[in-house]
């Protein structure tokens, strides 16, 4: 689906130059005058009380940019972008209250694409929205991005006691479930490619690679104590299931050519059982709405719903 790329009157008058500043943490947000603008977030989105340190959650890095939009010397919004080789993430966006919020918002969208085809990737963007304050987000700022064309989907935030973890589930003849092995990184992308996900999900080999090191810890192996595990089948990867130390599930995924054998259960019991011995307590996952073969299965294994939030995905 093709976004709009022509500019209204008022998209016109609003647009000013891209400004593009690498993330340097605290010292940039002092610099552009961003604290304020995250407090002013923070409390709109329905955050309570004083702005937690840290907040918005992002994962710095030599790819993280930040995007601000200006309406003549003031600081209108801003957007952190990190470009990948598949897709441009936008880690966050926000327009100031009083600003035309709609036009920022628009050039901000329109900034990531620009920077996107500047470090020669592909220039479909995907915006997480809100994923942080587990409040809704103002409807100001989703009919902008709506306007655009993005596609819209709406993530899912599940969470489950450990308190028991689920029973053993046993595999059927021919499958063997193990931990994780550094030499499963390369087969774990093949895996996940190969798996298609509810439109416009997508995976691409760059993807892969940055979502497994992003959820992986310190060292080696990648994923210690149970905390990744796979299943094999003649030697080769059928399943796998990743988590963080923190509790996140971050990955569950079963080759198409093995999917309906259980192979998701067992290995996601394994891994929260894992959790629990590591002494948490609770353990979450996010899938999006339309993965209904996703949520069934987390549902039948007694996760819940803590919230929802909107996502939006775009190709030009």
């Amino acid at each position: 689906m093709a976004c709009a790329t022509g500019r209204s009157g008022s998209d016109r008058e609003a647009h000013v130059p891209m400004r593009v500043k690498r993330w340097e943490g605290d010292r940039l947000e002092a610099a552009e005058g961003l604290a304020h603008l995250f407090d002013q977030a923070w409390q709109e989105t329905g955050g309570r009380g004083p702005r937690p340190a840290g907040w918005p959650t992002l994962v710095p890095g030599d790819d993280v940019v930040a995007l601000t939009a200006h309406e003549g010397a003031t600081l209108a919004g801003y957007a952190w972008v990190r470009p990948a080789p598949g897709m441009n993430m936008i880690d966050f966006i926000y327009a100031r209250p009083g600003a035309r919020r709609g036009a920022v918002l628009q050039q901000l969208v329109r900034d990531g694409r620009a920077y996107a085809e500047r470090c020669g990737v592909s220039p479909r963007l995907y915006l997480a929205l809100n994923f942080w304050s587990r409040a809704p987000v103002p409807l100001d700022h989703l009919e902008p991005l709506r306007a655009l064309g993005m596609r819209e989907l709406e993530g899912v935030f599940l969470s489950r006691s450990l308190e028991p973890p689920p029973a053993p589930v046993s595999l059927p003849a021919g499958y063997r479930l193990r931990d994780w092995e550094d030499q499963d990184f390369e087969p774990a992308c093949d895996l996940m490619e190969r798996t298609p996900e509810p439109e416009p999900l997508y995976w691409d080999r760059g993807l892969c690679r940055r979502s497994i090191l992003g959820a992986a810890g310190e060292g080696s192996p990648m994923f210690r104590d149970g905390f990744g595990q796979v299943v094999t089948c003649e030697g080769e990867l059928a399943a796998l299931c990743l988590a963080t130390r923190s509790g996140y599930v971050n990955h569950v995924y079963t080759d198409p050519r093995h999917q309906g054998r259980g192979l998701a259960r067992a290995l996601l019991g394994s891994v929260l059982r894992a959790l629990a011995r590591a002494g948490h307590r609770r353990a979450t996952i996010l899938t999006h709405a339309n993965n209904t073969r996703a949520l069934t299965l987390y549902r039948r294994m007694g996760f819940t719903t803590l919230f929802t939030f909107p996502q939006f995905f775009c190709a030009w």
